[in-house]
This record gives C-alpha cells, sequence and structure tokens, in this order.
C-alpha cells in the first residue's frame, strides 16, 4: 500500500486519480503502519510506503465486475466478459486444476505406450 500525504499536492492529486487496474510508476520510503492500522490478514500488513512521487504509466476502464472472489456478477455478465472472469481465484484455481489432470492423464498414458496423435 502506498499512502500520499495531503500537503504534498502534486503527488496527491495524482494518487486521487487512481482505480482499480491503472499501472502506476511509486516513489517512496517503506515505513511501518500506524497504530491501528495493521492489516494481520496481509503479508504487507505491518508496512507502508509513504509516497514521494507518483506518476500514471497507463490508465485503464473500471472492470465490469470486481475481480474477487466475492464477485456477485451473474453468469451472463461473467460469460460476457469471460477474459476479465478468467482472472478470478476461483477461475485461477479451476484452470490450474484442468491443467494438472490433463498432464497427470497424459504423462500416465505415455507410461503406458500410448501415443498422443494430432492430425490435420
Amino acid at each position: 500500500q502506498v499512502v500520499y500525504d495531503p500537503d504534498t499536492e502534486d503527488s496527491f492529486a495524482v494518487a486521487d486519480m487512481v482505480r482499480n487496474e491503472f499501472v502506476l510508476h511509486a516513489r517512496g520510503r517503506v515505513r511501518a503502519r500506524p497504530e491501528g492500522s495493521i492489516n494481520p490478514d496481509m503479508k504487507t500488513g505491518e508496512v507502508e510506503v509513504l509516497g514521494s512521487a507518483l506518476e500514471i504509466l497507463n490508465s485503464s476502464a473500471t472492470p465490469p465486475f470486481q475481480l474477487d472472489e466475492y464477485s456477485s456478477a451473474g453468469e451472463d455478465v461473467r460469460l460476457r466478459y469471460r477474459y476479465v472472469d478468467l482472472r478470478r481465484p476461483e477461475m485461477q484455481d479451476r484452470l490450474r486444476l484442468r491443467s494438472e489432470v490433463t498432464s497427470y492423464v497424459r504423462r500416465f498414458l505415455e507410461l503406458e505406450g500410448y501415443w498422443e496423435i494430432e492430425t490435420p
């Protein structure tokens, strides 16, 4: 997490424009988070970066739904934006499992002497 002091007007103004999915170049100093703002659920929950400069390298439109596991987007929206849906953690887990199962079956069949043939 990068935080900016409202007194640093230039960087704070840029930080105020930042949205999810933006690509940023931030500079600053790592420091311990103030008492009461520590997040034990995050690996980096005890530190933050006090920003001194911020540049937006690329902006992005807001995604049609949140990319977290608690997204309430309906199936019709998720299918319409399939390329976004595949970035959700749940979908990543499913893709990983499917890949592992396919690899396992392929290895097993190869060890049993089977060939995999793809014809044009």
